[in-house]
């Protein structure tokens, strides 16, 4: 099972693996180790009022929400073997976004809202 560590969980078990011979390829294949789910619910609301009978004339608002259940993710856990950390998977993932929208597409953002004024005339 998975052991609680602080700020995360172990994932994998260090004993299960060793270090290839020196100059030699492992033999763990691709995609063999995968990382945990990746949890993360958005919602959108939005309405559209037509102004004084002139249907070209319309005013929108919208909002919308980002990780709406502020759900905490766990990264990928540390792959590098040797260090007492291998295994360890961490909440957040790594590369957390500075601003808004995130320039990296899977980094991990507390909740978010946004909301939209339109007139189109």
């Amino acid at each position: 099972g998975e052991i609680s560590i602080d700020g995360g969980r172990r994932q994998l078990n260090p004993a299960a693996f060793r270090p290839s011979p020196a100059q030699r390829q492992g033999n763990l294949g691709r995609n063999a180790l995968t990382g945990p789910a990746f949890y993360s619910l958005d919602l959108s609301l939005a309405r559209s009022f037509a102004l004084r009978s002139r249907s070209e004339r319309v005013f929108t608002i919208r909002a919308d929400a980002f990780n709406i259940l502020n759900h905490a993710n766990l990264g990928n856990p540390y792959a590098a073997l040797g260090p007492s950390n291998f295994g360890d998977a961490l909440y957040g993932r790594t590369g957390i976004a500075s601003s808004f929208p995130a320039l990296i597409p899977l980094s991990e953002t507390a909740r978010q809202i946004q909301i939209m004024f339109r007139f189109q005339f």
